[in-house]
Parts: C-alpha cells; structure tokens; sequence
C-alpha cells in the first residue's frame, strides 16, 4: 500500500482483499484502457514525482466497464506503490456520466 496508508491502519483481512483484487487485476486483459489512455503518464515534476492524468470521459459507464477501469487502475497504481506520484483527475466531458457516478459512491 501506498505511504499514506499504512500496514498498520488496515486490517489483515482488508490487507488480503486489496492484494487479491490486485492479483486479479494483473491476471486481465485491460489493454483497451491502455489503448485510450484512461491513465497517462505526463512526466515528473519539479520534486521528481511522477504525474499521472486520468480521464473518465473514456469510460460509458456501464456497471461492468467500471469494474474494470478499477481494475486497470489497481493494477496501474499498485506497481508505483514505492515511489511518490501525483494524480490528476480529468473530469471533462463527463456530464453524461451521472449515473455512473452515482454507482462508484454506493
């Protein structure tokens, strides 16, 4: 897990969900959201922290493309765990995504 949340705050159990959903996330075939550029890379800034840009207006907000686009970003994020990184969250165009964010907060 990332430095801000620490081992020590989380459950075991909830340690072992996080890492299975993670082990399932790398097993996918997720190259589509690759192929849109769900999450790019914008380089480092000026503390050499990489800068990464995700943009939902890619996603159609069916309930099974969201779990994946999950997916892809557990699997994306998890191998930058060790190093300090900056997200930037494009919400552009995504006005047509209402109900989809409604899932993502239940």
């Amino acid at each position: 897990m990332s430095y801000m949340d620490s081992d020590e705050e989380a459950s075991p159990e909830m340690l072992q969900q996080y890492m299975k959903a993670v082990e399932m996330a790398q097993k996918e075939d997720l190259s589509a959201f690759d192929r849109v550029g769900l999450i790019r890379s914008l380089g480092k800034n000026k503390d050499n922290q990489e800068v990464l840009l995700i943009t939902f207006c890619f996603l159609s907000g069916t309930a099974d493309e969201l779990e994946k686009a999950m997916h892809y970003g557990l699997a994306k994020l998890h191998a930058m765990e060790n190093q300090p990184f900056v997200l930037i969250f494009g919400l552009a165009m995504t006005n047509w995504l209402t109900d989809a964010a409604s899932l993502l907060q239940q």
